[in-house]
């Protein structure tokens, strides 16, 4: 429970920087297309200025948000025993295009994904990324995967939301992302579960969490 707790005040945080996003800062800042090779992508169709910018980060965030909460008071007697998640998530991306309105930046594209450890398989699907002039990018995408869990295979819709800046002592784009399952089928259709994944993308970042299945 008080793993839940933590990551549901994380997201909170970041949910209300999102929200104070001021006009001033919604200018782009990165425009070289071959140095964001590195991002997980998804098909921009936004119109409008700052107050569309905030209303594509929010929707996502609430969803992650409120499928997050209900697991907090879900009875122990609804779900199996917990299961730690861990692993390592890898993307490629292609397709991009870019928007601009209202001196906002926008990339979209399509992400090309593979898991490793609790999960085992690949996914892809389309994201969604804001530049800020700050030097950190906000961004939300949703992938269809076709995994392995605990020897059970099917496909999961796994909806994710976070950040990424620049790390000067890495040398590489630093992530931090929440991640929770939206729907499963075959042998996961009752899979539940979220967490997070942090570091230098793409090459892969750390994935921690915890899932369960639910009783038939």
């Amino acid at each position: 429970m008080s793993q839940y707790v933590n990551i549901a005040l994380d997201f909170y945080n970041f949910v209300s920087q999102v929200i104070n996003i001021t006009d001033t800062q919604s200018s782009a800042i990165l425009r070289d297309i071959p140095a964001l090779c590195w991002l997980s992508p998804r098909i921009c169709t936004l119109e409008g200025g700052e107050n569309e910018m905030r209303k594509m980060l929010l929707t996502p965030l609430i969803v992650c948000m409120v499928a997050l909460l209900s697991t907090l008071w879900m009875p122990a007697v609804h779900a199996t025993t917990p299961i730690p998640v861990s692993g390592i998530w890898s993307w490629t991306a292609s397709d991009f295009s870019w928007k601009y309105a209202d001196g906002n930046e926008f990339l979209s594209a399509v992400e090309h994904d593979t898991l490793t450890g609790t999960f085992l398989g690949n996914g892809e699907g389309p994201f969604t990324m804001v530049i800020h002039p700050e030097g950190f990018i906000t961004g939300r995408g949703r992938t269809l995967w076709t995994v392995t869990v605990q020897e059970k295979s099917g496909t999961l819709v796994i909806q994710w939301a976070g950040k990424t800046k620049w790390n000067d002592a890495e040398g590489a784009w630093w992530w931090w992302f929440m991640w929770v399952i939206l729907s499963g089928t075959g042998e996961l259709a009752n899979l539940h579960g979220q967490g997070t994944c942090w570091g230098p993308g793409p090459p892969g970042v750390e994935m921690s969490g915890q899932i369960h299945f639910a009783p038939d």
